[in-house]
């Protein structure tokens, strides 16, 4: 449910969610499923299929600014689309999350806050 252009940003949100047990994986985001957003009578369509998570991500992306081409592009973006819309709710309750809405991923990006904080300490 993530989808993102740096490995050194994946390493650090993956920890994080690992941390948490809030955890997360990464989807394709590449200009396959391009397609299913382009055409009809605009540049983008806000919507396509298959793949909805994957189809936002690269709608998203094509209005970020400065994004890094390769890991260690000094001074350049890091990006993610974190996609929640498929764990926002549960109807079963388990040890670490109550049943109805999960807060995904909340913990896991507090986590993240707090190490990117301490690093720049």
């Amino acid at each position: 449910y993530y989808l993102q252009t740096s490995d050194s940003l994946w390493s650090e949100l993956h920890a994080a969610g690992e941390h948490e047990y809030d955890r997360m994986w990464r989807m394709p985001l590449d200009d396959a499923f391009l397609y299913s957003i382009s055409g009809s009578n605009a540049d983008l369509m806000n919507t396509g299929k298959p793949a909805g998570s994957c189809t936002a991500a690269l709608f998203l992306k094509h209005f970020v600014d400065g994004l890094a081409e390769a890991e260690g592009d000094e001074g350049r973006l890091r990006w993610a689309h974190i996609d929640i819309a498929g764990t926002m709710e549960t109807d079963k309750g388990e040890p670490y999350q109550y049943k109805r809405m999960t807060g995904r991923p909340t913990r896991a990006l507090i986590e993240f806050a707090r190490r990117f904080a301490a690093k720049k300490k």
